[in-house]
């Protein structure tokens, strides 16, 4: 039982640093030069992705539940899919579960605050349609 609360306290502990990144990820963000945009688009997706690196990295105690639930999720494709792309989906959406928890990180939580900065932002420009797209 002692284990038992001491993997729930490093679990609390790792999920208030993570939320401690992703705020420090997002004020990154706001402080990006916004003179070019396609730049703009890029590094606060690299931050981004950064985030989200580092957010599956540590929490790899929760790696095994997350997929469980993948594949709960994504259980009506398992016969109509190889193996290999059943592991691929699996970890692909375990990854998307996670994320999820930070929602203010998501492309279109991005695009809306790039946006709010940049009224001028048009979809026609070549770096910004490629980031729509993401939404």
């Amino acid at each position: 039982m002692g284990q038992g609360v001491s993997q729930m306290s490093e679990d609390c502990a790792a999920s208030a640093d993570l939320s401690r990144l992703a705020s420090e990820a997002i004020a990154r963000i706001e402080a990006l030069p916004r003179a070019d945009r396609a730049s703009l688009i890029d590094a606060a997706m690299s931050i981004v992705r950064q985030f989200h690196s580092t957010a599956w990295a540590a929490s790899t105690g929760e790696h095994q539940a997350l997929q469980d639930q993948a594949e709960r999720e994504l259980a009506d494709l398992r016969s109509l899919i190889s193996p290999d792309e059943w592991r691929e989906a699996v970890d692909d959406l375990a990854q998307d579960l996670l994320h999820r928890r930070w929602p203010q990180l998501s492309a279109s939580a991005i695009w809306d605050r790039l946006q709010a900065t940049l009224p001028d932002v048009a979809t026609s420009d070549p770096g910004c349609a490629e980031f729509s797209a993401t939404r």
